[in-house]
C-alpha cells in the first residue's frame, strides 16, 4: 500500500510540474528574435564573420564539416563554457565552426529564458538554413553542440530540420523547469545521432536519459571530482560546467574518456566498483560517432574522471603525454 501511494505521489508531482512547465513557453517579438545571431569561424581565418542572407564568408572550407556551438543560460558566445570547445575545434583545424549567440535572451530571469527555448531553436535553425543554402552544405556535415539551456535549443534546431542533421550533442542539459516529458526538451529523434553528457544531475543538469547514448561521468551527478564544496551554488555550477570541459578535452585527446556500458540503475547506485564487470566500452566525447554511432554507442555508459586537467583517464601515449 505504501508503495502504491509513493507511486501516486510521484505521478502527481510530475503531472503538476509538467502542467506548470507548459505555461513556461512565451512568445518572442521579431525584435527579440533578431538579437539571436550566428558567427562563423574558418580554421584558416579565425576572425568571426556574422552569417546573413547576403554574407560572403571568407575562407570557407567547403570540404570540411561544420560544428555549431550553442551557449547556455547567463552566457554568450565568448563564455568559458564555449571558448574551450571552439578553440579545440579550430586548433585541430579540420572543421568549420559556428557560434550561436542568444546573449540578450539568456540574461533574463531563468523561467523567462527557459520559456524561449523552442523559439530560439527555430530562429537558429532558420539562420543555419541560410548557411546551408549559401555554402551548399549537407545535413550530414552538421553537428550541433549545446550546453545547459543551449542543449535543449540544440534539440529544437535539430527538430527544425526534422531530425535530419548528422548529430546533436547535449552537454548537461538544463534541468530546472524541465521534466522528462517536456515537449521542447532535447530528445533522441532530434538528430540522426543524439549523445548526452551528464555532469550536474539532481541540481542544474538533468539525470534522465535523452539521447541514443547517455554518458554519466562520475555517475553524472553534481559532485564532480575537483569541484569545491564551499557552498551548493559553487558545487552545482562547477559540476554543470564540467560537461563542456570534458567534451573540449575529447576533441584534441579523443582517447581520453573510456566509458563502460552499464544500466542506469547501477550507474546511480552507491555500490563500490559499480559497472566493473562490463566489457563493452566506447570513448565519450567528440569521437563517438566516427567509430561507434552505428554499431555500439547506444544506451547508458559510466566512467570516472580526474579532479583536474587532463580529466580523462584514457590512452594519451599517442600524443607523447604519458
Amino acid at each position: 500500500m505504501n508503495n502504491m501511494f509513493l507511486k501516486l505521489e510521484k505521478t502527481l508531482f510530475f503531472f503538476i510540474l509538467y502542467y506548470v512547465e507548459s505555461f513556461c513557453i512565451s512568445t518572442l517579438s521579431d525584435e527579440d528574435l533578431n538579437t539571436v545571431s550566428l558567427y562563423y569561424y574558418s580554421p584558416s581565418h579565425i576572425s568571426e564573420q556574422i552569417i546573413g542572407p547576403n554574407t560572403t564568408l571568407i575562407d570557407f572550407a567547403s570540404d570540411l564539416p561544420t560544428k555549431l556551438i550553442i551557449h547556455g543560460y547567463i552566457a554568450h558566445r565568448n563564455h568559458g563554457s564555449v571558448e574551450p570547445v571552439k578553440n579545440a575545434y579550430l586548433g585541430r583545424g579540420d572543421t568549420n565552426v559556428i557560434l550561436a549567440d542568444w546573449e540578450q535572451l539568456a540574461h533574463k530571469l531563468y523561467d523567462e529564458s527557459r520559456s524561449y527555448v523552442r523559439q530560439i531553436g527555430v530562429r537558429v535553425g532558420a539562420l543555419l538554413s541560410v548557411y546551408i543554402k549559401n555554402q551548399n552544405v549537407t545535413f550530414d556535415d552538421i553537428h550541433v553542440v549545446g550546453h545547459s539551456l543551449g542543449a535543449h535549443i540544440a534539440g529544437n534546431v535539430g527538430r527544425h530540420f526534422d531530425g535530419q542533421l548528422s548529430r546533436i550533442t547535449g552537454l548537461d542539459p538544463a534541468a530546472p523547469l524541465f521534466t522528462n516529458l517536456s515537449i521542447d526538451a532535447i530528445k533522441q529523434s532530434d538528430g540522426q545521432f543524439v549523445d548526452i553528457i551528464h555532469t550536474g544531475g539532481y541540481s542544474l543538469g538533468e539525470i534522465w536519459t535523452r539521447g541514443h547514448v547517455d554518458f554519466y561521468p562520475n555517475s553524472g551527478i553534481f559532485h564532480q571530482p575537483g569541484c569545491r564544496k564551499d557552498d551548493l551554488l559553487t558545487l552545482f555550477s562547477c559540476s554543470h560546467f564540467r560537461a563542456p570541459l570534458y567534451f573540449a578535452e575529447s576533441i584534441l585527446l579523443p582517447n581520453s574518456f573510456v566509458a563502460v556500458k552499464c544500466t542506469f540503475k547501477d550507474i546511480l547506485s552507491d555500490t563500490p566498483n559499480k559497472c566493473a564487470n562490463s566489457v563493452e566500452t566506447v570513448f565519450m566525447g567528440d569521437i563517438v560517432p566516427k567509430e561507434y554511432a552505428t554499431a555500439f554507442a547506444r544506451g547508458t555508459y559510466y566512467l570516472t574522471t580526474n579532479e583536474v586537467y587532463p580529466f580523462g583517464r584514457g590512452n594519451y601515449s599517442q600524443f607523447g603525454i604519458l
